[in-house]
């Protein structure tokens, strides 16, 4: 429990803990939809096992949460990164296909 209670305060929000229901672009990047990886996979293309949720290249999304210190909310649509509205969210920032199935 007091694992799972850390990692959320951490995905959270870090040093503001239980503030970001989604994930910040922290990189600044305007793909940060897209991936905020080091390796760059893609976020939607995690999604490699049976349960995995399809990739609608039409979803259309905009993050709820942002902190003051990034370009705003993230966001994907079909003109603008499509098929990337998989990026972290809730407590332990869920991300991709695989884990949102799985969830």
């Amino acid at each position: 429990m007091a694992g799972l209670l850390a990692q959320s305060m951490w995905e959270s929000g870090g040093d503001a803990p239980w503030s970001s229901c989604d994930e910040n672009n922290y990189t600044g990047w305007k793909t940060a939809p897209c991936t905020q990886r080091s390796d760059g996979i893609l976020y939607a293309g995690l999604n490699d096992r049976p349960w995995a949720c399809d990739v609608d290249m039409k979803m259309e999304m905009t993050a709820e949460t942002f902190l003051s210190w990034t370009p705003g909310p993230m966001k994907c649509s079909s003109s603008e990164n499509p098929g990337c509205c998989w990026w972290g969210r809730g407590a332990i920032q869920t991300t991709g296909p695989n884990n949102y199935g799985n969830l």
